[in-house]
């Protein structure tokens, strides 16, 4: 090994190449032409090629891209305007030991089983008197009855066949 390599290898300053050409010299082998290798001279005339004016249409490109995939933030919360026919359907309802919330938004009728997960809402559409759909959520399809005493006022509702109450209650106690 002489002496330049030496120094660049305990000073810790020499490059791949350098060690390259010193080997070869020592090797007895041919010393390479300067210049970039081969493979550096071809990337880089494929990165001038794809990136002299395509640059800003990358950036519009990826833009792009980032706002259509990028979650839409919620609504801004508005107060509703009253709708008295579904006044005593809202609150909270009982089935089965679970609470079930009903409330209006956007002028519709929605059911919410748990406040922690928004993938419980369902949505109700008008099927009739005292009945309605679920058209859009989990319960899709599923019907809401209201069941209404003598004087008009409402004691449960039934929703896809299972009883609803203001309160939690056993289902023995359920039976009229």
């Amino acid at each position: 090994m002489d002496r330049w390599l030496r120094t660049r290898l305990r000073h810790g300053s020499t490059r791949r190449a350098g060690l390259r050409r010193a080997r070869r010299r020592n090797a007895g082998l041919p010393h390479r032409p300067a210049g970039p290798p081969q493979g550096r001279r071809r990337r880089r005339r494929l990165r001038q090629q794809h990136v002299g004016g395509g640059a800003a249409s990358l950036a519009t490109d990826l833009l792009e891209t980032v706002l259509d995939h990028e979650p839409s933030l919620p609504s801004t919360w508005r107060p509703e305007s009253p709708r008295p026919e579904l006044a005593p359907l809202l609150g909270l309802w009982w089935s089965e030991g679970s609470p079930i919330t009903f409330f209006v938004r956007d002028g519709q009728l929605w059911s919410r089983l748990s406040e922690r997960d928004p993938l419980s809402e369902t949505r109700y559409a008008a099927d009739g008197p005292d009945r309605f759909r679920a058209v859009e959520g989990r319960e899709r399809g599923e019907v809401l009855e209201v069941v209404r005493d003598d004087s008009g006022e409402v004691e449960r509702l039934y929703f896809a066949t299972y009883a609803v109450t203001r309160q939690p209650l056993a289902f023995a106690d359920l039976q009229d």
